[in-house]
This record gives structure tokens, C-alpha cells and sequence, in this order.
């Protein structure tokens, strides 16, 4: 396994992976949940990876 997508790709360094692969990410929503009845809305996410390793 090799990761070609622009940040994974520099965050594994190039390396490829026969066995397995962790690839750490973190993710924050901001949600709106208004008084019942109503539907939750998510205006905002924000994704970014913390890092690879495997073997």
C-alpha cells in the first residue's frame, strides 16, 4: 500500500506498507441543535492527519 494523496502521501515519507497501514486523522463539527422538534445542523468540519505508520 502506498498513499498518493498530497498529505499522506508527505506524512508517510513515501514509504509503501505490505502488512498494515494507520493512518491518524482528527476531525472537529460545529453543530447547531436547536429546542425539539428541529433537525441538527453541521455549518463548519474541519479534517486534518496527524500522522502514518505501519509495516
Amino acid at each position: 500500500m502506498r498513499f498518493t494523496d498530497r498529505v499522506p502521501a508527505a506524512l508517510s515519507h513515501g514509504r509503501s506498507y505490505a502488512r498494515k497501514a494507520d493512518h491518524r486523522k482528527a476531525g472537529i463539527y460545529l453543530a447547531v441543535v436547536p429546542r425539539s422538534p428541529g433537525l441538527v445542523r453541521v455549518p463548519a468540519e474541519w479534517f486534518t492527519s496527524l500522522g502514518i505508520s505501519g509495516s
